[in-house]
């Protein structure tokens, strides 16, 4: 998706007229749903993987520690640090093939 008042700020840093900023909402909680929507990014930029991924996940909930339960804890690491690292593990499989 494209939108000028997500994307405007980096307008200014476009190499070239060809370059695309865009961003794209999607579930990454797992290997399969980054892999998915790795793809769907590849499938909006012509079949090209991107120059670039920005890894932007997290969320916070307001509580003490030890307020916590283990399904909170569960659920802050998973989108704290999972999300992350499973986008980062499947855009390096894809581009260790060297697929455009």
């Amino acid at each position: 998706m494209t939108n000028d008042r997500f994307t405007r700020p980096i307008q200014s840093a476009r190499q070239s007229d060809g370059q695309k900023f865009a961003y794209y909402s999607y579930s990454l909680t797992s290997a399969k749903e980054s892999q998915e929507a790795l793809q769907a990014v590849i499938a909006g930029h012509n079949g090209e993987t991107p120059d670039a991924v920005f890894l932007c996940a997290g969320g916070s909930k307001p509580k003490f520690f030890v307020e916590m339960s283990e399904e909170e804890l569960v659920q802050g690491m998973d989108m704290g640090y999972w999300v992350q690292a499973w986008t980062a593990w499947v855009c390096f499989l894809l581009f260790r093939e060297g697929r455009t």
